[in-house]
């Protein structure tokens, strides 16, 4: 006696193959490679390799617990989560091609950097945010919900800036 999921599964096998054969003659053949799609193909991957190292395992006496890219509407939004003892540090590089969002502009007016970046903090009940703004199209913030901004400003003393700069010539 077939269980019902093994009875479906072989059902949807049979239906696709009958499928297949009725729809044979209005397939097109497709190239499987072009040069553009392997170019493609290669810039995903230097752009994933380049992401994934720049989140360091240990940053400034923290270990690397988990990483991970979320589309978003504007970009992407590649974070990864740190801890040392009972204290959590997130770190989250905000790609916004091509240049940025609008939105960003109102936490730099004031002008202040940090390793030579302009730099803001943002402070809720319960969690602060060192954001770090490079070149027009990422933000990387450093966000936690036990530290104090002195600690947070020296955990990003080991947070390598400028390969995050160093993406926009991946696209080049």
């Amino acid at each position: 006696m077939l269980r019902p999921t093994a009875f479906v599964l072989i059902l949807g096998v049979w239906l696709g193959t009958v499928s297949c054969r009725e729809n044979q003659s209005s397939l097109v053949a497709e190239p499987t490679h072009t040069p553009e799609l392997h170019n493609r193909y290669e810039a995903v991957a230097k752009r994933a390799t380049a992401i994934s190292s720049m989140f360091p395992d240990p940053l400034a006496g923290y270990t690397r617990k988990s990483h991970k890219t979320k589309p978003k509407d504007w970009g992407h939004a590649h974070s990864a989560t740190y801890i040392r003892k009972k204290d959590e540090l997130k770190i989250v590089v905000n790609d916004a091609p091509p240049t940025g969002r609008d939105e960003w502009a109102v936490f730099f007016q004031d002008g202040k950097t940090y390793k030579g970046f302009p730099v803001a903090v943002e402070k809720k009940p319960g969690k602060l945010t060192l954001m770090v703004r490079v070149d027009e199209r990422f933000r990387v913030d450093f966000k936690t919900r036990t530290m104090t901004e002195d600690l947070l400003r020296k955990a990003a003393e080991d947070f390598d800036f400028r390969a995050v700069q160093k993406l926009l010539r991946l696209e080049e």
